[in-house]
């Protein structure tokens, strides 16, 4: 959150009631935005453009162990392990070339530089798995690097999706990597980490910022709202999809654009909780979009919507 006289806050919160979030504990964050958090066991590790640890080991009295102070280029992390890896485009080399620096976090209070993966790229998002680097650039550029301490990367690969095409989120599931960016949402099988091949994606979704893989379906954030995908196995055809997009008239009244192929039957689901689910309205789509308004958006009720084809 946001302090006007301090700045960012670090803030923990107790979700026992979802439709309610009870503020614990929280302190001021020595910089002027953060732009990434992780929490593993009982540390939080914030990014500010530098790192800083948090012991929250005690949620009412969160407390600042350490801070890697950088030039502030630092925008993203990921922490797998002892291992976490500082997203440091911009500053290793040049303005033209990107970079991850590695720290051992076996002791958070007392971290320690491992080494450093150089690109030739800026990276803008990525993902490590035993060792594999997935990394994501502008003009849709994926690139699978290969890392070995403390000082040696190599090169194994390249994908190069739509051009123009900013990747904005890279997520690795099993032998799949979910990209998505301003383009969409891309799959791509990376059993092998030196041949890997697109095999599915949806481009009717819009910007996709963040992706959360889960066994059957894939959860995106994306600039419209948020998108549920089943992945029917390895692929996410585009064909097979139905999106449901919020939208508001010039009145301010609520509508719902249902998007998915002619004849599609599909049943539109509400909920107060993200937890309940009822069934509200089931329609076959005669053309795509499809507007549906809820009356019962106008009073005091918050809901949220999902629509699934009925052959789910």
């Amino acid at each position: 959150s946001w302090n006007p006289k301090s700045g960012p806050d670090f803030q923990i919160h107790a979700i026992h009631d979802p439709e309610k979030l009870d503020l614990i504990s929280g302190f001021a964050i020595p910089a002027d935005f953060v732009y990434d958090l992780t929490v593993i066991d009982h540390y939080a590790y914030v990014i500010t453009g530098d790192l800083h640890i948090v012991d929250i080991s005690d949620p009412e009295r969160p407390s600042l162990v350490n801070s890697l102070i950088t030039d502030g280029s630092t925008k993203t992390i990921k922490v797998v392990g002892n291992r976490a890896y500082l997203n440091t485009s911009g500053r290793l080399s040049n303005a033209l070339s990107g970079g991850l620096e590695v720290f051992d976090v076996s002791d958070p209070a007392n971290p320690v530089a491992i080494g450093k993966l150089e690109t030739d790229h800026p990276i803008q998002e990525f993902d490590v798995r035993d060792g594999i680097f997935y990394v994501g650039g502008r003009g849709g550029l994926f690139s699978v690097f290969a890392f070995q301490e403390p000082k040696t990367s190599r090169l194994l690969s390249r994908v190069h999706l739509p051009i123009n095409y900013l990747i904005e989120s890279v997520s690795v599931s099993g032998h799949l990597a979910y990209v998505g960016g301003t383009r969409g949402l891309h799959v791509i099988d990376i059993s092998d980490s030196e041949k890997p091949v697109r095999v599915g994606g949806n481009s009717n979704v819009g910007n996709v910022r963040s992706i959360q893989p889960e066994e059957t379906y894939v959860i995106a954030g994306t600039h419209r709202g948020l998108a549920v995908f089943a992945t029917f196995g390895t692929r996410l055809p585009v064909t097979r999809q139905v999106t449901l997009e919020v939208k508001r008239g010039e009145a301010g009244e609520l509508g719902l654009h249902l998007n998915g192929p002619i004849e599609t039957r599909a049943t539109i689901q509400r909920s107060l909780s993200l937890q309940d689910w009822e069934d509200w309205n089931t329609v076959t789509i005669p053309t795509s979009p499809i507007e549906i308004s809820d009356p019962a958006h106008g009073g005091e009720a918050r809901y949220f919507y999902r629509a699934m084809m009925d052959d789910r």
